[in-house]
């Protein structure tokens, strides 16, 4: 049974369920080298169906995500109607930007409902005709429908489970909450896209002069540098920018959609660190009382999230430590990237398989992988660098990194969604500090405030970790306290402000050959972790082919690149 899911927006992803199975997704930027490619995703469609060694017409099922894409000027699919829809939605957003909250966006409603008709039309012909698969074999799974189905289905929980979705934008929401068991969920509260702390958060990304729906994460990043003193200043003032409401709903004095007038009007001359502070703050009170005042309305203690919202790493800490939450399950890469999945859930629980059929995440790796040939490097290579065969790369990595050395690796199937794991890395020790100007100055370029990850192997976890609840966590998707042992072995490879840890837990079965590598680092130094950061260079895609990482390798300051059973090294 094959059920294929498409998100044709901001991130575009497509993901192949083989009976219940996630076989393959990956999203359309890696093969594009776009970063966040929206519209149709072509290539990532057609990798899924050629991993299975299928057709379209092969398909059971295609769920595509979303009833609309906001992000109308992105789209590939976009034609002659094109100036109808921008009229429309020009107008729209005047009138809803005139009245309060409720009443506009009761109208702007109506002119996306026209707008939205006119392109899901588009979007279901293309995918039609691309796949060679017939309208009716098509699902259009609404926006907060597919995030919750990814955050359960995703989860190991089957039982009573309190499903929460939380984002910017969708199907004009912004958040969801559903009751699930036994495979089936029942939704029971719509969060309305104007009181989004999505995109209230989105809007002080565009202040501090960063890119919106990008980066977020360098805003909270930065958060933990703010004086406490001095970001209360500017949270008194934005405090009123989103609450709960005593019926478990967000509430907001202004429309949402427009938060940056507020913050234009408000936030000029406050220092960016004092907003940024503000704003994360802002974040997390309001998550944490709601989803507090529900497990305790609901008396339910499982909870899986989904939602762009919920990459906050910071605020997943502070909901995870919540008393009443005694089993959490954060959708790893949760943001509209896991709307491929959801939808392909969706399609297969409801429409043609057995909800139990279907198998929780284990490793994201999920993409394709290639097998590097001396032949095709050296041309690659091009003499730049020279290459050498090794008949145990895992112990050839392990002893550069055990002598200070910076080491890419590519090998494996490349990770899903947006952290990279072990077979998309760049490897190096965690104890040295000296190693992160290295790594921003020369490869990277990074902001100097942002925080390495770790990884870490899992027999160590209680070393480095403050986890009383063994909240698994092998997808860098939530922070933890670190200890004293973590601040001494890892301190290259934590938040330099709060020293708060985002690892990756490693078990030996999800990846056995990065496993044995960090086995090696401890075995001679003691260590029983390692930074890991992305291999790509700052605003492009992890690299996926052997091509990518060569290119990548050449165009930065990385000395050693391990592909597969070789090594690369500049002279």
């Amino acid at each position: 049974m094959y059920v294929l899911g498409i998100h044709d927006g901001h991130n575009a992803t497509a993901c192949l369920l083989k009976d219940g199975v996630v076989a393959a997704c990956a999203s359309e930027e890696r093969f594009s080298r776009i970063k966040n490619q929206a519209g149709y995703p072509a290539m990532s469609a057609a990798w899924c169906l050629e991993q299975e060694g299928i057709s379209g017409a092969d398909l059971d099922r295609v769920a595509l995500a979303g009833f609309r894409v906001a992000d109308l000027d992105n789209l590939a699919c976009l034609s002659k109607t094109a100036s109808r829809r921008e009229r429309l939605l020009f107008r729209a957003s005047r009138i809803e930007r005139s009245l309060p909250p409720k009443w506009g966006a009761a109208l702007y409603r109506s002119y996306v409902a026209t707008v939205g008709h006119l392109q899901l039309r588009e979007r279901i012909s293309l995918i039609s005709k691309s796949l060679g698969v017939a309208g009716q074999k098509i699902d259009v799974v609404e926006h907060h429908s597919a995030h919750a189905y990814a955050a359960y289905f995703g989860s190991p929980y089957r039982g009573g489970t309190l499903v929460l979705t939380l984002d910017g934008e969708g199907d004009g929401l912004c958040g969801s909450v559903s009751i699930a068991q036994d495979g089936v969920l029942r939704r029971i509260v719509s969060v309305p896209y104007y009181s989004s702390i999505g995109l209230i958060y989105l809007a002080a990304t565009q202040f501090l002069g960063m890119k919106p729906n990008e980066h977020e994460y360098k805003v909270m990043g930065l958060a933990p540098y703010a004086h406490e003193s001095d970001m209360q200043k500017v949270y008194d003032r934005m405090a009123r920018l989103s609450r709960i409401t005593g019926q478990n709903q967000f509430d907001s004095c202004i429309n949402a959609r427009y938060a940056y007038d507020w913050f234009r009007d408000n936030c000029v001359g406050y220092r960016f660190d004092w907003i940024a502070g503000a704003v994360q703050k802002l974040c997390e009170e309001v998550l944490l009382s709601w989803v507090d005042n529900l497990a305790q309305e609901y008396g339910i203690k499982a909870l899986a999230l989904g939602g762009g919202v919920f990459m906050n790493v910071k605020a997943n800490m502070m909901i995870s430590q919540l008393p009443c939450v005694e089993q959490i399950f954060f959708m790893p890469s949760c943001g509209d990237e896991s709307l491929a999945m959801g939808a392909a859930f969706f399609s297969y629980a409801t429409k043609c398989g057995d909800a139990n059929d279907i198998v929780p995440l284990s490793s994201l790796y999920l993409g394709p992988e290639y097998k590097a040939d001396s032949s095709t490097l050296d041309e690659l290579l091009d003499g730049k660098a020279t290459l050498e065969h090794s008949s145990n790369i895992e112990d050839t990595i392990a002893g550069l990194l055990v002598q200070g050395n910076i080491v890419a690796r590519c090998s494996g199937r490349m990770e899903w969604g947006a952290r990279a794991l072990g077979n998309r890395s760049i490897l190096a020790r965690a104890d040295n500090v000296e190693v992160v100007d290295t790594l921003n100055t020369m490869i990277k370029q990074r902001d100097f405030w942002m925080p390495f990850a770790p990884t870490l192997l899992s027999e160590r976890e209680e070393d480095y970790l403050s986890n009383p609840k063994r909240i698994p966590a092998p997808y860098m998707i939530i922070a933890f306290q670190s200890t004293g042992s973590a601040q001494k072995d890892l301190r290259a490879a934590m938040h330099p402000a709060d020293k708060t840890l985002r690892p990756q837990i490693l078990l030996e079965p999800h990846n056995p050959a990065y496993y044995r590598i960090l086995k090696q680092v401890e075995e001679r130094t003691g260590l029983g972790g390692i930074l890991n950061t992305s291999f790509n260079l700052h605003g492009e895609p992890i690299v996926c082919t052997p091509a990518d990482a060569v290119s990548t390798f050449l165009r930065s300051g990385l000395r050693y690149l391990a592909i597969d059973d070789f090594l690369i090294k500049k002279t």
